[in-house]
């Protein structure tokens, strides 16, 4: 796993638990 892989994978977790949380 490529950091700019896993900083990329951590961006859309933030997103989507964000996005979660709104709904």
């Amino acid at each position: 796993m490529t950091r700019r892989r896993g900083l990329h994978f951590c961006r859309v977790f933030h997103w989507f638990q964000y996005t979660s949380q709104d709904q």
